[in-house]
This record gives C-alpha cells, sequence and structure tokens, in this order.
C-alpha cells in the first residue's frame, strides 16, 4: 500500500509540474500543489522505505520526471499550441523604381534627418545625407536602397 500512495503523489506531483511549466503561464497554484506532491511522495519514500528505498524512489523518480519533459517537448502535443505564423508579403516597391540617383526635387517637411520629399512629382519618404534641412531646399538623390532614399541639399 506505502507503494501505492507514493506513485501516485509523485505521478500527481510530475503531472502538475508539467501542466504549470507548458500549459499554464506564469508561476501559480499547480506548480506550488506540483512541487508537494513531488516533495511530499519522497518524503514519504523516505519515512516508509528507509534511506535505500528512498534513494531509489528519489532516483527513479528524477528519472520519470526528466523523461516525461523530454517526450513532451519533443512530441507533437505541443505544436498545436504553439503560435506559427510566417509573413510571405513584401511591400510594393513601385515608387523607388521610379526614382534615380540624380534626381532632383525639394523638401516638404524638415528633414531632421528624415522626412518628406517631392521627387517627379511623387512625395516619399527621404533621409538627409549631411544633417537637417529645412523645408522647400532643393535637393538631389544621392542613393537608393531597398528602404530609404538619400538626399543632400543642391544649394
Amino acid at each position: 500500500m506505502d507503494i501505492i500512495i507514493i506513485v501516485v503523489l509523485l505521478i500527481l506531483g510530475i503531472g502538475l509540474l508539467l501542466l504549470e511549466t507548458f500549459f499554464i503561464p506564469g508561476f501559480g497554484l499547480p506548480g506550488i500543489a506540483g512541487f508537494g506532491f513531488f516533495s511530499g511522495g519522497i518524503y514519504y519514500a523516505y519515512s516508509t522505505l528507509g534511506s535505500t528505498g528512498g534513494n531509489v524512489v528519489l532516483f527513479i523518480a528524477l528519472l520519470f520526471s526528466a523523461a516525461s519533459f523530454v517526450v513532451l517537448i519533443k512530441s507533437n502535443a505541443l505544436d498545436k499550441l504553439a503560435l506559427k505564423t510566417n509573413i510571405e508579403s513584401t511591400v510594393s516597391d513601385e515608387v523607388h523604381s521610379k526614382i534615380v540617383v540624380g534626381d532632383r526635387g525639394i523638401t516638404l517637411s524638415r528633414l531632421n534627418p528624415i522626412g518628406k520629399v517631392l521627387i517627379n512629382n511623387e512625395t516619399l519618404e527621404a533621409k538627409s545625407d549631411v544633417g537637417f534641412l529645412d523645408e522647400n531646399t532643393p535637393i538631389e538623390v544621392i542613393s537608393i536602397h531597398s528602404t530609404n532614399i538619400s538626399v543632400k541639399s543642391i544649394s
């Protein structure tokens, strides 16, 4: 009968610890109860089976706990709970294809260092390469990257 009590306490403890670790966020009652059942089962094993029996139960319980964690991690059970999204869309680059290095325009807002510019009748966001540029400053495109346009003052 003592072995059944020990096994039930250990299984309850390991089950609650697995539940707390993988399915319930944070630290709460299942984790505390799982630790209590697990340590209570080990304590009961030492008190009823002696030190040799307690050591054997402790070793088997730790081995079973580690195996349970590994099996749960490697199984597909957690894959069903995990959020898996892939972003496969891209940003349209049509406006950048109309602009080439050397095109001229004017700043619509202050570039410090990023602001709005008007180049080839297109309103774009650009970066000043040489510091701050005031509004209505003539500019020239000096480089185009996939994410930004660099400009410099003409005057």
